[in-house]
């Protein structure tokens, strides 16, 4: 009979704040910080969860777009309409990989979410231009947006 026993798994406990994360300044100024659940960011597997808080400015507009990932949205401060739909403090939207939805346009006072994504590919994918001729959607590409999925500075 074989004694090996199996390795126990990993205990880690990681301590932090948003400011001591530092945030990500987008155009607009939108900002945004995240990590992702795993012991080590730079190595984190691709399934590992991302959460991120993002703070947008008053009347921030966010063009329709879709995710790659599953994902919970957390209002916690302002107000978002999606969709046409209104959100506040306490909202939660939970929406599933390939979902296309939007546009996402922060109330007058702006709006700070927390979203938990279900893996590292969350960037935008954007929404083809409609039949009113909208433009395409989503965020540029840039290096330092594919380091933040990708977990490497």
């Amino acid at each position: 009979m074989d004694d090996a026993r199996p390795t126990p798994p990993t205990r880690w406990q990681r301590e932090t704040s948003w400011s001591d994360l530092g945030y990500e300044e987008l155009p607009d100024r939108l900002k945004s910080g995240w990590f992702v659940l795993a012991h080590d960011q730079e190595t984190a597997p691709d399934s590992a969860t991302t959460v991120m808080q993002v703070h947008y400015p008053p009347n921030f507009h966010v063009p329709p777009h879709t995710h790659n990932v599953a994902y919970a949205e957390i209002v916690v401060a302002g107000t978002v309409e999606v969709t046409r739909r209104s959100y506040g403090p306490g909202d939660i939207r939970v929406v599933g990989a390939g979902t296309g939805y939007g546009p996402v346009v922060a109330g007058p006072d702006g709006a700070t979410v927390i979203i938990v994504f279900d893996g590292r590919d969350w960037p935008h994918v954007p929404l083809k231009a409609g039949a009113e001729g909208e433009a395409e959607a989503g965020f540029p590409a840039t290096p330092e947006r594919e380091s933040l999925r990708s977990g490497r500075s």
